[in-house]
């Protein structure tokens, strides 16, 4: 677009400003593939969460039914590589997980509970 500047076709040798232009700032994206490693999936008692790289803010997993609610939230304090949590009182299903740090979303997933 042609900016709205009084002597933009002199040749001025200045930068143009252009007030059609709008620049958006992107939030860091981590690399999902290599933050954590829930397991043994599918799972029947205890699930296993193991961190590659331990987080430097308190963190939490939110664990999710398949009608989006929310059924388990554990918080992860920051320096800890790896927890345990039952399953055991859940009904058998597929489960989604949400790993948040700093109300950053870290990592998603699926979980299957077995009964």
């Amino acid at each position: 677009s042609q900016p709205n500047f009084p002597n933009y076709r002199l040749g001025t040798g200045y930068p143009v400003c252009d007030s059609n232009i709008v620049l958006t700032a992107t939030p860091q994206i981590f690399r999902s593939s290599e933050v954590v490693r829930l397991y043994p999936n599918p799972v029947a008692d205890i699930l296993n969460v193991e961190l590659f790289e331990p987080f430097r803010n308190p963190g939490q997993l939110i664990l999710y039914n398949q009608a989006g609610q929310a059924v388990r939230r554990l918080d992860m304090e920051s320096g800890v590589l790896f927890f345990q949590f039952s399953v055991s009182d859940l009904t058998g299903g597929l489960y989604f997980y949400q790993m948040l740090e700093g109300g950053m979303v870290r990592k998603t997933g699926k979980v299957m509970v077995l009964k």
